[in-house]
């Protein structure tokens, strides 16, 4: 496997290059040329978000296959990057992939709670960036940035009718005058249980609004302060579980519903100076889940309604500071989380409440030699985190408790340009997962089980390998990636036994694993090659794992597919005008758990391979002269109507269809 890789990358090297343009990425936290950063990071630029059929952040990335998607029915999905997942329950710490809005924790891991209306760009770090962010960066970054307003101003309105009778409304406006910018979008959608091979699918309907607003003041011609507000709401969502266990009991769940939220405000002053550039960041926000059983009937006999919520602030500042040979991205950040758990009724909580803080600081050098060919960089952040179990009302048996961990994280990195069109590049990356509150304080009680905590605890730790080649021509382009992890210290439970009556469970470290593969890119324009007036692109996105293997139990990793992969064709004369994508997402053979609700077993078991077939066009109508313009959409989801589920028990819906058409008046 390792010869396949070598002569992959000496293919690439033989071939012909032209130039290419710059990227501007926000990698290492300040905006930099692509060429200077040595881990692969993936743009996606509104022009070409705006050709996928994407409702949300989460929609997109299954379109990609940026590796395994866990998505359930009423809005929780999380994403996979090199075998490590974001974490759609509590707070992003647990997770192993982290997401970011506009550089700062976005505060979960669901990915569906963030919409796509106002997204002007995507950035994606594959790989470690412990570093940058701290905790939670082990398999990868995802960057959320939002749309700031343009000198040429537009005000639009849309809306959307398909499938399971799909209604949607955006309005929106953007523009920037006199050093005063501004974005404003707001979007309310609502859809009704959807179909599946088996017939309607229920409470499986959603309900959403949104509204985004980002507003801001450029003095100088440098210096700007900004204000960003995002509220995402789901309102009523239809809760389910696994065909709610049995159609026999089905009528039991028919009342239960859910509600979703997740709320920030932001205040941002930065400085994009020539030699200094700046930034500061204060934001605050939470995510809310609250569930409703109005005649607490169902399984168990639930109480009525119950909430999670976490409630998130920080302050981050960064700055990066520029020489004929040398770049300095020095910064801190400032985190707190706390967690609130209730259950209505005077009924105590199953978990208790929980508070973390992390103070971090970190620098990241870098050394430009050869006429900026060579690029040598090194990275090195301290962080201090306070974690603590709180006194939870109703939970007599809960002890306030508080540990504190200390951890230390490296890199390295090496990249040669060999011109503006091909690079290659290796680097060296550690990152880490905080262990979580209860797992160091635990003293309490669950079902009249005791939980006692760990203070002991490591972080759960990665250290990850890699080497690769970018190219970019004048018809082809694409990248080749070869990664290695070694993952230790995970964190697991045990049962420990005092006496033959008496036990309690825990947390140690113990599991371990190795990760090893390839991704790539490769896209080529067949209309350039034959100078047609039209780019015709075919274009394949993959990782394929080499090894993906638990050490610990001698057994395949769960939820990791050998082989992930998005393929199709995109065509277009100019995306403003007419474009057309049929894109194809492969989802390998996957060992997973399969969990029985009725017997309360979990069964191991291989979860078989599918694709997903998406086809979405765009056309401009009607170009008035000075009336603006009028766009119509058609997107076709799951094409070829394919059974399907990313989760076991867990169907998705069958093919459908959905129409929209778009007013835009520029100003």
């Amino acid at each position: 496997m390792k010869n396949f890789y070598v002569s992959l990358l000496i293919l690439l090297f033989s071939l012909n290059v032209f130039a290419i343009e710059t990227v501007i990425v926000t990698g290492n936290r300040i905006g930099e040329s692509k060429e200077m950063i040595p881990q692969k990071v993936l743009v996606y630029e509104e022009e070409e978000l705006k050709t996928y059929n994407a409702q949300n952040v989460a929609d997109f990335l299954k379109q990609i296959s940026m590796g395994h998607i866990h998505d359930y029915p009423g809005l929780s999905t999380s994403i996979d990057i090199r075998g490590f997942r974001t974490d759609t329950h509590g707070t992003d710490l647990r997770g192993k992939v982290l997401i970011l809005i506009n550089g700062r924790r976005a505060g979960t891991g669901n990915l569906s709670l963030i919409p796509m209306t106002n997204v002007e760009k995507i950035e994606i770090i594959r790989g470690p960036a412990g570093i940058q962010y701290g905790s939670a960066a082990m398999g990868g970054v995802v960057n959320i940035i939002l749309k700031q307003g343009k000198e040429k101003g537009e005000f639009f309105i849309e809306g959307s009718l398909g499938s399971f009778d799909y209604k949607s409304v955006t309005v929106g406006a953007n523009g920037k005058k006199n050093g005063f910018d501004f974005a404003l979008v707001l979007k309310n959608m609502d859809a009704d249980d959807y179909d599946t091979d088996m017939g309607t699918y229920p409470k499986t309907d959603i309900g959403e609004k949104s509204i985004s607003a980002n507003v801001g003041y450029t003095f100088n011609k440098l210096d700007r302060i900004g204000f960003v507000y995002n509220k995402f709401d789901s309102g009523d969502i239809g809760y389910n579980n696994k065909q709610q266990y049995t159609m026999d009991n089905l009528a039991l769940y028919l009342d239960d519903y859910q509600n979703k939220k997740l709320e920030s405000y932001d205040f941002d002053f930065a400085r994009n100076g020539e030699k200094i550039s700046w930034n500061f960041k204060v934001f605050k926000g939470e995510e809310e889940k609250t569930y409703h059983d109005p005649d607490r009937d169902d399984f168990g006999g639930s109480n009525s309604e119950n909430y999670y919520k976490t409630e998130f602030k920080g302050i981050q500042g960064n700055i990066f500071y520029k020489r004929a040979l040398i770049e300095l991205t020095t910064g801190f950040d400032y985190n707190s989380y706390e967690t609130i758990n209730r259950n209505s009724e005077n009924t105590a909580p199953y978990n208790p409440d929980s508070e973390y803080s992390d103070f971090g600081l970190f620098i990241l050098p870098k050394l430009k030699l050869l006429n900026e060919k060579l690029i040598l960089s090194a990275g090195l952040r301290y962080d201090i985190y306070e974690l603590k179990i709180k006194e939870t009302p109703l939970r007599s048996d809960v002890k306030a408790q508080e540990t504190e961990k200390k951890p230390t994280t490296l890199s390295f990195g090496l990249k040669y340009n060999f011109s503006k069109n091909i690079s290659l590049r290796g680097s060296y990356g550690e990152a880490y997962v905080i262990p979580q509150a209860d797992q160091l304080n635990a003293d309490y009680s669950v079902w009249g089980m005791p939980y006692k905590g760990n203070p002991d605890l490591d972080p759960e730790t990665s250290k990850t390998y890699e080497i690769g080649i970018d190219y970019n021509y004048m018809l082809l382009n694409g990248y080749l990636t070869y990664f290695y992890t070694k993952y230790k210290d995970k964190i697991i439970t045990e049962t420990v036994t005092e006496t033959v009556t008496q036990s309690y469970i825990t947390w140690i470290n113990s599991g371990k694993a190795t990760i090893e593969g390839i991704e790539g890119n490769i896209k080529f324009d067949i209309g350039g090659l034959f100078k047609l007036p039209v780019i015709i692109e075919p274009y394949l996105n993959f990782v394929y794992y080499d090894k993906f293997y638990d050490d610990t139990n001698d057994v395949k990793l769960l939820y990791v597919s050998r082989l992930q992969a998005s393929y199709g064709l995109f065509v277009t004369n100019n995306p403003n005008d007419f474009y057309c994508r049929l894109n194809f997402a492969y989802t390998g053979k996957q060992l997973v758990d399969d969990y029985d609700p009725a017997t309360y077993t979990t069964t191991r078991k291989y979860k078989g391979s599918f694709t997903v077939g998406d086809l979405s066009v765009g056309k401009r109508l009607i170009k008035f002269k000075r009336a603006g313009n009028l766009y119509l959409k058609l997107d076709i989801n799951n094409l070829f109507d394919k059974d399907y589920a990313y989760v076991e028990g867990y169907p998705m819906p069958e093919r459908n269809y959905k129409g929209t058409l778009k007013y835009v008046y520029n100003f």
